[in-house]
């Protein structure tokens, strides 16, 4: 690994989120947003702007430093996020960032690969985040196909809007909406709908707010908000800040992480019930800022991220319990294998 400065982020200042992208012509794009001392926020947008970047190599990492459009902002940013969409009455998907501000949502895009990065109008590629219930603090993006994505948007006030929309008219197809009593501090959409003919069922929304307990909300694209399962024991203590879900590698369920900011982890799994106790809670030293479950090793297991105030852990499944499962499903093939020969 190495640490690579990038130009005119003060050191003193407060990184507020980051965000990047791969955007195939012009190599990997990265957005960052802070606050300096004086209290003037900005997002800094750092992208090559020169020849095309076929591969992108660590010497083009050190160059993108120093290559960047930066824009004062009037407001106080939170998330920032981007993805894939065609501008209205634009042929040509292209990725855009998407900022979450005190006063609305903004997005920023390049009209050509060749061209700096501008704030456009937040209508011409998202209609259902035209409007804001109040300020909002997190924002879910999820591609059912090519032709039609969910929009989960949380708010300070504790509202929940789901939405379905085409992404060909951008136009909203359906819309849902659930009051909750606290700040949303993240939604998940997962689908689970691995041997399901309907694209649309078992879409489930995990919810995380601040001061109540953890809810899962099953099959929202049929059913919207009428199928709750709560997760029990995430409110009992501080702020719940994060979620993650992902599937178990040896049994192939859904399960769900939440993280607190009294420093703790806890995991669901089997939500066929109203109330879901946790298989397990994990303590950590300091408070818990984010998870995520994805496979970083390469080994084809997810691994449990979990990044605290103070550093990033890395949680491994119990190897034992894996690698019965490979003995299994290798013991499987093998009997498979031996019957077709003796037919």
């Amino acid at each position: 690994s190495k640490e690579v400065p990038f130009t005119y982020i003060p050191p003193k200042c407060h990184v507020i989120s980051i965000d990047s992208f791969n955007c195939g012509a012009r190599g990997l794009i990265i957005g960052v947003t802070f606050a300096e001392e004086s209290g003037e926020n900005f997002l800094n947008i750092y992208c090559n702007y020169g020849d095309n970047v076929p591969e992108f190599h660590e010497r083009d990492l050190e160059n993108l430093a120093y290559t960047f459009k930066s824009f004062a902002l009037t407001f106080t940013p939170f998330q920032l996020t981007h993805r894939k969409v065609k501008r209205c009455n634009d042929d040509s998907s292209r990725s855009v960032f998407i900022l979450l501000g005190d006063d609305k949502f903004h997005v920023y895009s390049q009209i050509s690969d060749d061209v700096e990065f501008i704030e456009d109008e937040i209508k011409d590629y998202f209609v259902e985040l035209v409007v804001c219930e109040s300020v909002p603090t997190y924002l879910e993006i999820y591609a059912v196909d090519q032709t039609t994505r969910v929009t989960a948007v949380g708010y300070a006030n504790g509202k929940i809007c789901l939405f379905l929309v085409d992404c060909t008219t951008n136009t909203i197809i359906k819309s849902w909406k659930i009051q909750h009593s606290s700040i949303i501090s993240q939604l998940v959409l997962y689908p689970d709908n691995r041997n399901q003919k309907d694209e649309y069922a078992n879409f489930m929304l995990v919810v995380a707010s601040t001061r109540e307990e953890a809810v899962v909300y099953s099959d929202v694209l049929n059913l919207g908000f009428e199928k709750p399962v709560i997760l029990r024991s995430s409110g009992d203590g501080d702020c719940v800040t994060c979620c993650a879900v992902g599937r178990d590698n040896c049994d192939g369920t859904i399960e769900i992480v939440i993280g607190t900011y009294d420093q703790r982890i806890l995991l669901y799994k089997n939500f066929s019930t109203p109330i879901v106790e946790p298989s397990w809670v994990k303590h950590f030293a300091h408070p818990v800022l984010k998870t995520e479950l994805c496979d970083i090793t390469g080994d084809y297991i997810t691994e449990l991220i979990v990044f605290t105030t103070k550093g990033i852990h890395i949680l491994q499944r119990n190897l034992h319990n894996v690698l019965n499962v490979y003995k299994n499903v290798l013991k499987s093939i093998t009997y498979a294998c031996c019957d077709e020969t003796n037919k």
